[in-house]
């Protein structure tokens, strides 16, 4: 006869051994015009600034930086990724450069800048540092062509790199499979055990 229990006990151990993929924390928000406010962490601005080459930025606003709020489980970010997605063509500067700093940090850390496309950029903190709820920060995106606020839009993506793992869909299937195989195998077991009264 099945033990039930040490079969369950079994499955059970089977799932926590089972390989798990990291699953990242993130939170992506879109925008459009010339500025407005984003749900992490407070307003942004595209056009020409003081220099004037167009940019987006997060910008200083009355002496303040913008402060990360985090945001659908973001409770802190290790990463952010700007894309611009308006219709007009544009490329990011790359002479002018890119970047984002970590204000809040002792000593006002820039994290890596990596062009994944002629518009799309990552940002990436070096080492342990990371954006905790209550930090500021400030971006910076330079482009080639002047910014028309009618056609101009982005995505930004904060992560926070790794959170919970997750079991590999390979390993969903295996520990579906076993259950599929002890149910059969449990229902052979209880029809031979009823006996034929015909």
């Amino acid at each position: 006869m099945i033990d039930r229990k040490r079969v369950s006990h079994g499955l059970l151990l089977c799932l926590l051994a089972m390989p798990m993929a990291a699953q990242a924390a993130s939170f992506t928000y879109t925008g459009s015009g010339s500025s407005g406010t984003d749900p992490l962490s407070g307003g942004w601005t595209a056009g020409p600034n003081t220099f004037g080459f167009p940019t987006f930025v997060e910008p200083l606003v009355n002496n303040e930086f913008p402060t990360f709020k985090g945001g659908n489980g973001l409770d802190y970010a290790t990463s952010v990724v700007f894309t611009y997605t308006g219709s007009d063509p544009q490329d990011f500067n790359m002479l002018l450069g890119s970047g984002l700093t970590h204000v809040a940090s002792p000593q006002g850390s820039t994290w890596d800048t990596t062009y994944l496309s002629p518009n799309s950029v990552q940002f990436t903190a070096e080492g342990d540092d990371r954006l905790n709820i209550g930090d500021t920060f400030d971006i910076q995106v330079a482009f080639t062509n002047a910014i028309n606020p009618d056609n101009f839009g982005f995505t930004l993506t904060w992560s926070d790199g790794q959170t919970a793992a997750v079991p590999e869909p390979a390993s969903w299937a295996m520990m579906l499979g076993g259950f599929g195989m002890l149910g059969g195998v449990m229902r052979r077991r209880r029809n031979k055990a009823i006996p034929n009264l015909a």
